[in-house]
């Protein structure tokens, strides 16, 4: 078992290939979306597992460096930015369609914005993305994530 790094100390566990995260009233819409965002043929999410017995999220471990501040010479470089643009352009396509699979009674941490075209991910930053190498290939941590 290896506490991970980031914003919620001691919140957040790898034990294997699955991480156990916080849960909360929005995060069975989040695993919807990841699975419909998978369905699509953009892996660059975690696979949602479920829930463990204390009601944490389950979800795929994504091998690769996350960079918090001050970033790494690997997240400032130039190959780690244009990537990473595109991961997040790819991202937005692939979340385009989800509003058809809304039911409308979807909970969410942020409330929707106008105009809905895609889903948000709303905390996109070098800490939730997985970079291996230089080339940004996932994104994490999708609690922001709304209309």
């Amino acid at each position: 078992m290896e506490y991970l790094k980031g914003g919620r100390v001691d919140q957040i566990i790898r034990q294997g290939e699955i991480v156990y995260r916080p849960a909360g009233a929005w995060t069975p819409t989040v695993h919807k979306l990841l699975h419909y965002i998978r369905a699509q043929g953009f892996l660059g999410v975690p696979e949602p597992r479920g829930f463990d017995n204390a009601g944490n999220e389950m979800v795929s471990f994504i091998p690769g460096e996350i960079s918090n501040y001050p970033l790494s010479e690997t997240a400032v470089s130039q190959e780690a930015l244009i990537s990473s643009a595109q991961l997040l352009r790819d991202y937005h396509d692939a979340s385009a369609s989800f509003f058809r699979e809304l039911q409308g009674n979807e909970v969410w941490m942020l409330p929707p914005r106008e105009p809905a075209e895609v889903i948000c991910h709303g905390d996109y930053a070098p800490y939730n993305v997985v970079l291996q190498g230089k080339k940004a290939v996932a994104i994490i941590d999708f609690d922001t994530a709304h209309p």
